[in-house]
């Protein structure tokens, strides 16, 4: 999990990426903090400090997933990540995430900017 997300009431959340909590922060009881994951050091950052490359071809909500999910006979399914798209890596440093856009493509955007583009979960 690379976000959490503490509420007023004391409950804790966890979302797999910075776009899910973007979704998931508008239910529920009002966040007290959210801190995120740095990529590079797996060091929590809260979000407000952190910087954010969006888009990039580094999608680590796939990773999640040992095989692909199945139906109710077992059959293949596709995994869709469709609420974690485009990606969303986060970063303590703008230089950290310069370096990481020169390889991997995407723009460097702010938490206020994902939170405000958020859709409904």
């Amino acid at each position: 999990m690379t976000t959490t997300i503490v509420r007023v009431d004391g409950a804790t959340e966890r979302t797999c990426c910075p776009r899910c909590a973007a979704h998931v922060l508008g239910a529920g009881s009002p966040a007290t903090s959210v801190t995120v994951r740095d990529f590079d050091t797996g060091q929590p950052v809260p979000v407000e400090q952190a910087v954010f490359v969006e888009g990039s071809d580094v999608h680590p909500c796939r990773g999640l997933m040992k095989e692909p999910p199945r139906d109710e006979r077992g059959c293949c399914l596709a995994a869709a990540y469709d609420r974690c798209e485009p990606s969303v890596v986060a970063f303590s440093n703008a230089t950290a995430a310069a370096r990481f856009m020169e390889s991997h493509g995407g723009l460097i955007t702010t938490w206020s900017a994902l939170e405000s583009a958020r859709r409904p979960a």
